[in-house]
């Protein structure tokens, strides 16, 4: 099976602990991160290295519940536990992960993610 990134598409990765392929929809999806030459998805229970460009898994993501609030960051808004403020523009987003994972909002990421935070008051 391809991914090819379009909206039916499921996302292809491999557990490499368990030695099985999983086929995870978007709605399953807490975050992208990238980092160390690696994408890694991160949904609620599990976290998955892949070798997929960022820019194809946005497109496949699609917008709205997910935000690129970082370089190298995109969540799903619904998917944040807190977003704690500490200074101008800095924002710091808490996933509800396994990890409880942290990603520190890049300046446009934090303008982006204020902009959301203010429409959903």
């Amino acid at each position: 099976m391809r991914f090819t990134g379009s909206d039916g598409d499921l996302l292809t990765v491999k557990d490499v602990d368990r030695d099985r392929i999983r086929l995870l929809a978007r709605r399953e999806v807490v975050a992208v991160l990238r980092r160390d030459r690696r994408t890694w998805v991160h949904t609620v229970r599990e976290e998955f290295a892949t070798y997929y460009p960022l820019a194809v898994l946005m497109r496949w993501l699609g917008g709205d519940p997910f935000v690129q609030i970082g370089r190298h960051a995109v969540v799903n808004l619904q998917a944040i536990e807190h977003v704690t403020h500490y200074g101008d523009r800095l924002y710091r987003a808490r996933l509800r992960d396994r990890i409880g994972t942290e990603i520190t909002a890049s300046r446009t990421g934090a303008a982006r993610l204020a902009a959301v935070l203010r429409t959903q008051r």
